[in-house]
């Protein structure tokens, strides 16, 4: 049963974005142009009983298809009432097994930034955005799992989907890891969605030089 933290007001404070750890990259792409295409949901579909919280090394995530292999950005998004959290959030993209669809967290292709987002408005949701610049290279297409680890200090919530609007996945949570290294646990499947935006780097679609379109696309 998926694990629902309500939703906390806090006092409201002005937005900003701290980076902990520097990027540790398996791979990069070269430089180049590209189109940006979009997946993932809106947080329009956002569900607003609750949230998905990580806490003691815990990460949330979602599997999902890439259809290309470069990756822009990953952007989550944190409540609004939680406008007030320092919590540390690490970035992983892991592999997934072929037959089985479950992440792989022991074969990680991605050891990512460490973001500290402590302030939002308390209005919006916080948003959460892990950016690459060049972008990310994946080893090929196909099914990856990206998660959103809590390094064993505070908690945090992310906001999830309850209308399966992206069936090409689904929400992860893994293992709590305090007392062995705070590492990325084993994951167990949640029935919902996280809500969040991959941008992809469309290779094969050509762009004019030095400029970049934008397509907003979603995988249903």
């Amino acid at each position: 049963m998926t694990r629902l933290r309500l939703l906390h007001a806090l006092a409201p404070a002005a937005a900003a974005v701290w980076l902990v750890y520097p990027v540790q990259a398996a791979r990069r792409s070269p430089l180049g142009t590209c189109t940006v295409v979009s997946v993932g949901i809106d947080t329009t579909k956002a569900y607003t009983g609750g949230s998905l919280s990580s806490i003691l090394g815990e990460a949330t995530g979602q599997t999902f298809v890439a259809n290309d292999t470069l990756i822009q950005s990953v952007t989550v998004w944190r409540p609004a009432p939680q406008d007030t959290n320092y919590a540390p959030m690490k970035f992983w993209i892991t592999t997934v097994d072929a037959v089985t669809g479950t992440p792989q967290p022991s074969n990680p292709i991605l050891s990512g930034d460490t973001l500290v987002v402590p302030f939002g408005d308390h209005i919006h949701a916080t948003a959460i955005r892990y950016s690459f610049s060049p972008p990310f290279m994946l080893p090929h297409r196909g099914q990856y799992f990206f998660a959103i680890q809590n390094t064993c200090a505070g908690y945090f919530d992310l906001l999830f989907d309850v209308s399966d609007d992206y069936p090409l996945g689904k929400a992860w949570r893994t293992s709590r890891t305090n007392f062995s290294g705070c590492g990325l646990g084993g994951a167990v499947r949640l029935d919902v969605d996280l809500i969040f935006t991959i941008d992809f780097c469309d290779t094969v679609t050509p762009v004019r030089q030095g400029t970049w379109g934008s397509v907003k696309a979603r995988y249903r």
